[in-house]
């Protein structure tokens, strides 16, 4: 599945593209500041993507006159909860009120009811399945309807339900009407949370921040876009320098101040010359322990002093859009969910149908073998066990010398090894 795209090709390269599955919410002064983005997400969408508008700040009118060049009658619905002012009542569907262009409009049964809405939503997620979009307009209505604990309820329900469907997801709000701790949770569970401000430059201006990017390279955290909005769509004025860029001009004023070329420091450190451009131009990071020795070479104070010994950390998460591929031998398959430091290693395979082969890891570790869906064999020495669905297996000391599938259908298993 091709990476999904904001439709806004400067917060694509900023972002690193979305990521499948990923839940964004979008904070502002106002929700009609999220507009020109919501506007090129529909564009991205139109012709070739399912995408349902659930609209409880403004009324079905509204949405068409603000995205009607944009809305596709054929693939988009919009489920109206309006909240606000006098509501057509009247009907499940059909063109909308007021606007020149037919969509298909369906009426929430009862928005201040959120089960009902939660419900509704449902059905819709059955209908579009995997890879869909969704713009929730917005958070702060839910709450003004349902109160804050309800409104959190429904996006505690609905965001996985979402990330499970590889969708892409749009959820606006307005920043200052939500309390601390509203705010805390949803950034604790959703993948991405964008912020729009004000920017000091003048009043037209804003400044986009990337507060949280799950999923995503590093650095793409704390990035920020300054921008305009117009008529025209979103016209960029400049991305400001991250981690990794600054890191780099630092690297290089440290070089040129003690005299070095970049072909002595790149020798010095253990890499190449073009590698140390490249660290230079911010196109690409060093390990921890290079970059260690790098700053050592240049004389430049960094970290703990002699003796200290950093905490370890007291737990470690892995989020789905990280994890590695992973390709332990033939008939095998997967991916890795999780390494640690200590040698343990999650990974999760699957053996092809009707396959067989030798032990997925050479290793001295112990090995834990959980089935997730089908059966495998298991071969130790002269003794073979059969898993199914459920079963699991702990190999502590006994060596494992191949595998079998003997089914017509893949098994999926959770492989893994243990620290000693």
């Amino acid at each position: 599945m091709d990476r999904p795209s904001t439709g806004v090709d400067p917060l694509d390269e900023l972002l690193g593209g979305l990521g499948v599955g990923d839940n964004v919410v979008w904070q502002a002064a106002d929700p009609a500041d999220v507009e020109p983005f919501v506007q090129a997400l529909l564009r991205s969408a139109r012709g070739t993507t399912p995408l349902t508008y659930l609209s409880l700040r403004l009324p079905p009118a509204g949405v068409l006159d603000r995205f009607g060049p944009v809305w596709d009658p054929d693939r988009f619905i919009l489920l109206d909860g309006w909240t606000g002012g006098a509501r057509a009542r009247r009907g499940s569907g059909g063109p909308a009120a007021g606007s020149a262009s037919p969509a298909r409009v369906r009426r929430l049964k009862d928005p201040a009811d959120m089960d009902q809405v939660n419900r509704e939503l449902a059905e819709i997620e059955e209908e579009l399945g995997p890879g869909a979009r969704y713009v929730f307009d917005d958070l702060t209505s839910m709450q003004r309807l349902w109160g804050p604990q309800a409104a959190l309820a429904l996006f505690l329900r609905v965001c996985p339900r979402l990330y499970q469907q590889r969708t892409v997801a749009y959820w606006l709000l307005e920043r200052d009407a939500h309390p601390p701790a509203f705010l805390a949770r949803l950034a604790e569970i959703t993948q991405v949370v964008l912020d729009l401000d004000a920017a000091p430059a003048g009043p037209d201006e804003h400044i986009l921040r990337v507060v949280k990017a799950d999923g995503h390279p590093p650095v793409v955290t704390g990035r920020t876009l300054s921008y305009v909005a117009g008529d025209g769509g979103i016209d960029v004025r400049g991305r400001a320098v991250d981690t990794q860029e600054r890191i780099g001009e630092q690297v290089r004023a440290q070089r040129i101040a003690a005299g070095l070329s970049q072909a002595e420091l790149a020798r010095r450190i253990g890499i190449s010359p073009s590698a140390l451009s490249q660290v230079e131009r911010g196109r690409h990071g060093l390990s921890g322990e290079t970059l260690t020795r790098l700053w050592a070479i240049l004389g430049v104070p960094f970290g703990p002093g002699p003796g200290a010994s950093p905490a370890a950390p007291a737990y470690r998460l892995a989020r789905r859009g990280a994890r590695q591929p992973v390709t332990p031998g033939a008939g095998i398959g997967g991916e890795t969910v999780l390494q640690d430091p200590s040698g343990l290693a999650m990974h999760m395979l699957t053996f092809a149908a009707g396959g067989s082969g030798r032990r997925p890891f050479e290793t001295k570790q112990p090995e834990l073998v959980l089935v997730l869906d089908g059966a495998l064999e298991l071969q130790l020495g002269q003794t073979t066990h059969t898993l199914q669905q459920g079963d699991a297996i702990l190999l502590s000391t006994q060596p494992l010398t191949g595998w079998r599938n003997p089914t017509d259908a893949p098994a999926r298993v959770l492989w893994q090894l243990l620290p000693r």
